[in-house]
């Protein structure tokens, strides 16, 4: 029981606290009631840790879980999904660099029905399984009333068309990442679209996604409409100052945009120096 419970605090996060210890029914075992749990892949060899980990999801007693590096088999994600079924306490979850099939990506459609509040995303299956977790964000996004912070970061995700109208009509999110993806000129403009109408999202981070001069009109349409967005991070993409010509009109009506990231792109210190000009306040990364 102490090897169980000396494992089980390797996966507590330190800054988080530890609850009092609650019993399963029937099973004599007990796991802290934590706050938040992460879970290597090697953490996974312990098949004993892995019914402990899912009886704490089933039970309420994890508020934010973490599957890092993790080989999510289809048995496994059925076990997954088996627990969330009825969870209202999981606020963040967060799959980083696991290897899950996009048959059990498309499962967690069930995410939509939890009170989540941040969801990651992150590299799933070496980024290419793109269209699976584009599919999967987008059903939460249209169903989730609470989720406020979504990261998609490399996926390998191209097409933005459902997910952006989803976007356009959600009311909730706050902060989306799609860094690292391949969403291009053409998903720029559904994003784009999408936020002229949005009024709720503060935060969008687009670094590296091939994204180049040709639609940054749409990108200054955004800044002429919407009031909310106040970080806007468009690092190491093909941008120039041709690209900003767009941007920086429309910075001269924008009195709402706090941050613009454009370092590691091709526009150069005298265009930066009248972006600065136009928006003293504004702070360029």
């Amino acid at each position: 029981m102490k090897k169980q419970l000396k494992l089980l605090s390797l996966f507590v996060m330190g800054y988080f606290s530890l609850f009092a210890f609650a019993s399963f029914p029937g099973k004599g075992v007990k796991i802290p009631s934590s706050e938040a749990v992460v879970v290597q892949g090697e953490d996974l060899k312990n098949s004993e840790m892995v019914s402990l980990i899912f009886k704490g999801i089933k039970n309420g007693r994890i508020v934010s879980l973490t599957f890092d590096h993790v080989y999510m088999s289809d048995y496994f994600v059925d076990r997954f999904i088996d627990a969330l079924e009825g969870n209202t306490s999981l606020h963040v979850l967060c799959l980083s660099d696991c290897k899950v099939t996009g048959d059990s990506i498309c499962q967690f459609g069930i995410l939509r029905e939890l009170r989540l509040e941040e969801l990651c995303l992150i590299n799933l299956s070496q980024g290419k399984a793109g269209e699976a977790v584009v599919d999967c964000a987008t059903e939460v996004l249209k169903e989730s009333k609470t989720l406020k912070k979504l990261c998609l970061r490399g996926n390998g995700i191209k097409d933005m068309q459902k997910f952006s109208e989803a976007l356009k009509e959600n009311d909730h999110l706050c902060e989306l990442d799609l860094s690292d993806n391949e969403i291009g000129d053409n998903g720029l403009i559904y994003i784009s679209k999408a936020l002229v109408t949005n009024s709720h999202l503060t935060r969008l981070n687009l670094i590296r996604n091939y994204i180049g001069n040709i639609n940054m009109g749409y990108i200054a349409r955004v800044l002429r409409k919407n009031s909310t967005l106040q970080e806007l991070l468009l690092h190491e993409n093909a941008i120039d100052d041709i690209g900003m010509i767009p941007i920086l009109s429309a910075l001269h009506e924008n009195t709402t945009l706090r941050i613009l990231g454009i370092s590691r792109t091709n526009v150069t210190v005298g265009k930066a120096g009248e972006i600065w000009r136009a928006r003293p306040d504004l702070r360029l990364l």
